[in-house]
């Protein structure tokens, strides 16, 4: 009699330890500013005329940037010119760009990505090419004199406006591009 019990209870003890586990797993809630991108200008000028030969400044330019948070590292080409910076990024769409003063602004994946081209070319004096790397093979890429030659009557010969003081390039993010 107590063997049978003793098959029965373990058993039970069992099925109830493997149930209480499986239900207490960690619930995970979804994030609805999972898109958000923290920005901060200051941080973003600090860089202001750095080389591309500069690994520590580039990379902290990209964390600064919007859309940081789907950045997936980088690659420096500055064995020869044009020098390049190649930047792998996740998968994205939209993106709420937050500022330190907590002033925010949606841009689309296009905006995004042109906006991040100009910022770096403004901020890295000798960057000439940058690569936006994305998964399944796609790259889009800018050369920093066809942009020039695009869009010299808005900002300068080398978007010098862009990154003329901090209200300039905040309102450089939130605008569209001219």
């Amino acid at each position: 009699m107590k063997l049978i019990r003793v098959k029965l209870i373990v058993p039970l003890i069992i099925f109830l330890l493997s149930f209480s586990i499986i239900s207490c797993e960690k619930q995970i809630k979804p994030n609805k500013n999972i898109n958000e991108s923290n920005i901060n200008i200051k941080n973003l000028l600090e860089y202001k005329d750095c080389n591309i030969g500069d690994n520590s400044a580039v990379g902290n330019i990209i964390l600064n940037l919007p859309a940081n948070l789907y950045s997936d590292g980088f690659k420096l080409q500055t064995d020869y010119e044009p020098y390049e910076l190649t930047i792998n990024y996740k998968d994205f769409n939209d993106v709420q760009i937050k500022f330190q003063d907590n002033s925010s602004v949606t841009l689309p994946f296009e905006d995004v990505i042109k906006k991040n081209a100009l910022i770096i070319f403004s901020l890295v004096k000798n960057c000439h090419i940058i690569n936006f790397k994305f998964p399944k093979g796609i790259t889009i890429t800018y050369k920093k004199d066809e942009l020039l030659d695009a869009h010299k009557e808005y900002y300068g010969d080398n978007f010098e406006k862009i990154i003329s003081d901090t209200e300039s390039l905040k309102s450089f993010i939130e605008l569209p591009i001219k």
